[in-house]
C-alpha cells in the first residue's frame, strides 16, 4: 500500500541464507540498483560471513510511494571455492567475495496500491421470504491496505420501500490485525409484496466510497417463495384464517431467534440430478411436464438447456399463450435463432466482435423480456439479462467487464443463477397471467358453491313454469358457505395471495360439504403436507363428480408409504375416469410434494372441476309410452375445432346415437338426445361432454341432467263393449309387452 504518513507499515519478506560448505563464506548483496527507488525497498543485512552450517535471515521491506509496479534485480556475490592454488588463509577466515561473476540474482517485485475496501462477493442476493419474515445474508468486508479504519456505511434513502438494516457482529474496526470483518444485512417488510435492487455504500476516512449491489424480494405467493416454503418446513408453522406463517422460536446457526429459515434458504445445496452444471433440476421436472401439457406448442425435454439453446423461445410461447400478448422485440436478436454458444475459429478481433454483437443483441432482447414481465407485476429483482445466456456467452460477457476473471470463477456461480433465472421467470409468468385470474368475483359465482352436492347451476329447462314456481321463498345459506364466500381477510395472509387463499377456502368448503363423516374433519392450510395423503383431493373430486368410482374410499390414516402411494394412484385414476387430462404422477402427490407443484394442480382442479356441476336440468315432459327427442345446442367460439366424447350415465330410457361430436370453429351443432317414456315415476340420467385434448387446447367439460316428467297416460287401445243392462258379460283383452325386456 502506498505510504500515506508516518505510521505507514512496510510489507516484509524474509530470505534465508545457509552455508553448506566446510569453510566460512563471505557474502554480499549489491544494493546499487535500489538507489533509484529511494526508500521503497530496504534490505538488512546486505553482507556478512557465514560459518559452516550457519544460517542468516535477510529481511526485505517494501514501502511504495506511488501506485505503480516496482522491479529490481540484485546480484549476490560469495567467496570463491577453495583450490590447491589458494594462498595461505588462516583457519576460520573467509575468502573475499568474487565480484567478477554473481553467485545468483535476486529479483524484487512489488506493486504499490492505494488503500481500499473489498468484499467477498460481487453482489448480495437476499433470500426470498414471505411478508413480515426477516431475510438475512452474511458477507465479509476485506481490508486491502488500511492500517486502522472504522468502516462507515450508507443505506438506500428510501427506507420505507427498502427497509434494510445492517449489523456488524465483530464491530466496524478494520486494521493490520483485522484483515476482514463480517457484516449482516437484514430485510423485512410486512406492508406489501415488493422486489428491489439497491446499493449499500461503505465509506473510509478519505471520502472513498465502495458500493455493493443488493437485491431482495418479499411476497405472499407460493410461486415466489417456494424455496423458502419447501426447504424450511421444520422452521415455521401455518395457522389461522387468513393463514399466517410464523417462524418457530428456535435458535438458528447465528444464535438468533428466527434467523434459521432465511439462512438455510440462502445456503441450501442440492445434489446433481440432470447434470446442468451440478444443479438439482428435479424441482423443475413437474413444471416442464405442466408446460408441455398446457401451454407449449413444441415439446421441451431438457430444462433449462432447451430454453438457453432456443434463446428463450419456450418462455415467449408460454407468455403469448397465457396473456394473449407478444413481448416487444428490439433489434434483430429475435427468438428464432437456435445457436447459443459461439465457437468461432477466427481468433482475431473480427470473430470476437461478432460474438459480442450477438451477445449484446441477446442482452437487449432479455432486457425487454424482463421489462415486460415486471411491467405486468412480476417480482424479478435478482434476475439479470446475462443470466439467460449460455455458459460460454456469460463467460465472454463477464470477461468483457472484468478482464482478469477466470472460467472457474464464472462457472462457480453461473449454473445456479441461470437455472434460478429461468425458473423464476416461468413461475412469475404463471402467477401474473394465470393465478391472478382467480378473483373473488369469479369465486362467488363458481358452480358448485352451494349447500348440497350435484345442484345444477341454473333451473330446469323444458318444464311448465306454472308447475315449477315455488314462490319467492329465499333459502337460508349455511354458515360454512357464508364463511367460504366472505371476502374479509382474503388479502391478509402473509404467505398466500388472494387467489391462493380462495383456493384454500374452495378446498376446505368442498371437503366439508362432501365428506359426510367418512374422514376426520381437517382444515387445509398449505398445499403440500395437507394434501399428500390425497384424502382432501379425493373428497373435492367426489363433491363435483359424485359418480366417480375411483375416489369412493381411500386409505386413512396413511401409516406407510404404500398407503400414500395407493391413494395417489386413485387420484390419477379418478382424473382419467372423468376425462381430465393432467400430467401428474403419484410421486408428485405423495412423499413431500413441492408447494408450487401442488398449487398448480389445485389451480387446475379449481378451473376444471366446477364444469362437472350440471349446467341445468333438461326436462322431458311427455305422455307415458311416447318417444321424444330433444336437441342440445353446442357452440364453439374458439378458432380451433373441438372434439367431445359423449357419455350417458343413469336411466337407460335416455339414449344417444353417437358418442363423439366435432364442432368446427365459430360453429353451432345440435346434439340429439332421445327418450322413451316407460314409467310414470320420474327417471333421471346425465349426459357428459368431455373434450379430447389436441395439443395444448383443452375445452371445458359440460354436464346436463336429464329428467323425465309424465304428463298423463294415453290409452294404447280402445275396446268397445256391447252388453245387456244388468247382465254380466265377459270381454277378452290381449295384453302385449311393448318393451324389449
Amino acid at each position: 500500500v502506498v505510504a500515506t504518513g508516518i505510521q505507514s507499515v512496510a510489507s516484509l519478506q524474509e530470505l534465508a541464507l545457509h552455508n553448506a560448505d566446510d569453510f566460512p563464506i563471505e557474502w554480499v548483496i549489491n544494493t546499487e540498483p535500489l538507489k533509484k527507488y529511494m526508500g521503497v525497498f530496504t534490505m538488512d543485512p546486505t553482507h556478512g560471513v557465514l560459518q559452516p552450517e550457519q544460517d542468516q535471515l535477510v529481511r526485505v521491506a517494501f514501502l511504495p510511494n506511488e501506485p505503480i509496479e516496482y522491479k529490481a534485480t540484485l546480484n549476490v556475490f560469495v567467496s570463491p571455492p577453495r583450490t590447491e592454488t589458494t594462498g595461505n588463509v588462516e583457519e576460520g577466515e573467509a575468502l573475499a567475495p568474487d565480484e567478477s561473476k554473481p553467485y545468483l540474482s535476486l529479483r524484487l517485485k512489488g506493486h504499490g496500491t492505494v488503500p481500499k475496501l473489498n468484499f467477498d462477493r460481487r453482489e448480495i442476493v437476499l433470500p426470498i421470504v414471505p411478508l413480515g419474515i426477516r431475510s438475512r445474508c452474511l458477507f465479509y468486508i476485506v481490508n486491502e491496505g488500511y492500517e486502522s479504519l472504522e468502516v462507515k456505511y450508507r443505506l438506500p434513502t428510501d427506507n420505507i420501500r427498502i427497509p434494510l438494516t445492517i449489523n456488524f457482529p465483530e464491530g466496524q474496526q478494520l486494521g493490520i490485525t483485522k484483515p476482514k470483518i463480517p457484516v449482516e444485512i437484514f430485510f423485512q417488510s410486512s406492508q406489501k409484496a415488493s422486489s428491489f435492487c439497491a446499493k449499500i455504500e461503505f465509506l473510509d476516512n478519505d471520502a472513498g466510497c465502495y458500493s455493493l449491489p443488493v437485491s431482495g424480494t418479499t411476497d405472499n405467493c407460493v410461486l415466489t417463495t417456494h424455496h423458502y416454503l419447501h426447504y424450511n418446513d421444520e422452521f415455521y408453522t401455518l395457522d389461522g384464517d387468513p393463514v399466517q406463517l410464523t417462524e418457530k422460536e428456535e435458535e438458528g446457526p447465528a444464535g438468533e431467534v428466527g434467523a434459521a429459515p432465511s439462512v438455510k434458504t440462502g445456503s441450501v445445496s442440492h445434489q446433481s440430478v440432470a447434470g446442468y452444471g451440478g444443479q438439482d433440476t428435479s424441482q423443475a421436472e413437474f413444471l416442464v411436464r405442466w408446460m408441455n401439457a398446457n401451454v407449449l406448442r413444441n415439446q421441451m425435454d431438457h430444462f433449462p438447456q432447451d430454453l438457453v439453446n432456443s434463446n428463450g423461445r419456450y418462455l415467449y410461447e408460454m407468455i403469448e399463450f397465457l396473456s394473449g400478448k407478444s413481448v416487444p422485440q428490439k433489434g434483430r436478436g429475435g427468438v428464432d435463432g437456435t445457436a447459443s454458444s459461439f465457437r468461432s475459429n477466427d481468433k482475431g478481433g473480427k470473430g470476437k466482435n461478432r460474438e459480442m454483437v450477438k451477445i449484446n443483441q441477446l442482452m437487449s432482447q432479455y432486457e425487454q423480456l424482463l421489462l415486460f414481465l415486471k411491467t405486468h407485476g412480476a417480482l424479478l429483482a435478482s434476475v439479470r439479462p446475462e443470466h439467460f445466456l449460455s455458459s460460454e456467452q456469460y463467460l465472454r460477457y463477464m470477461q468483457s467487464l472484468n478482464a482478469g476473471i477466470t472460467r472457474r470463477q464464472v462457472e462457480k456461480t453461473f449454473y445456479h443463477k441461470s437455472m434460478e433465472a429461468w425458473l423464476s421467470c416461468i413461475l412469475q409468468t404463471i402467477k401474473i397471467f394465470l393465478l391472478n385470474r382467480i378473483t373473488y368475483k369469479t369465486f362467488k359465482t363458481l358452480p358448485g358453491m352451494t349447500d348440497s352436492v350435484d345442484v345444477p347451476v341454473s333451473g330446469p329447462v323444458g318444464e311448465d313454469l306454472e308447475t315449477t314456481t315455488t314462490g319467492d321463498v329465499k333459502k337460508e345459506v349455511c354458515v360454512e358457505l357464508q364463511g367460504a364466500l366472505d371476502s374479509r381477510g382474503l388479502g391478509d395472509s402473509n404467505v398466500y395471495s388472494v387467489a391462493e387463499s380462495i383456493l384454500l377456502r374452495w378446498l376446505n368448503f368442498h371437503f366439508w360439504r362432501a365428506n359426510n363423516d367418512r374422514y376426520p374433519p381437517r382444515k387445509v392450510v398449505c398445499f403440500d403436507r395437507d394434501l399428500e395423503d390425497s384424502v382432501v383431493l379425493s373428497v373435492v373430486i367426489a363433491s363435483h363428480v359424485p359418480t366417480c368410482q375411483a375416489v369412493q374410499l381411500l386409505r386413512n390414516p396413511c401409516s406407510s408409504l404404500e398407503h400414500f402411494e395407493e391413494n395417489a394412484f386413485r387420484i390419477v385414476a379418478a382424473l382419467q375416469e372423468i376425462g381430465l387430462s393432467y400430467p401428474i404422477q403419484p410421486a408428485d402427490i405423495m412423499s413431500s410434494p413441492q408447494p408450487k407443484d401442488m398449487l398448480l394442480f389445485v389451480m387446475f382442479l379449481y378451473m376444471n372441476l366446477p364444469h362437472y356441476v350440471p349446467k341445468t336440468v333438461i326436462v322431458f315432459s311427455t305422455m307415458l309410452g311416447v318417444h321424444m327427442t330433444k336437441n342440445i345446442e353446442l357452440t364453439n367460439p374458439s378458432k380451433k375445432a373441438i372434439t367431445y366424447n359423449v357419455s350417458l350415465q343413469g336411466s337407460s330410457d335416455f339414449s344417444i346415437k353417437e358418442d363423439t361430436i366435432k364442432i368446427e370453429p365459430k360453429q353451432t351443432v345440435s346434439f340429439p338426445v332421445e327418450f322413451t317414456s316407460r314409467f310414470s315415476r320420474m327417471v333421471e340420467s346425465q349426459i357428459v361432454f368431455t373434450s379430447r385434448r389436441e395439443g395444448n387446447v383443452h375445452a371445458a367439460a359440460m354436464v346436463f341432467k336429464l329428467r323425465s316428467k309424465c304428463t298423463g297416460r294415453k290409452p294404447r287401445k280402445t275396446i268397445p263393449v256391447s252388453a245387456v243392462l244388468y247382465e254380466i258379460g265377459t270381454v277378452d283383452i290381449e295384453v302385449e309387452n311393448p318393451f324389449n325386456e
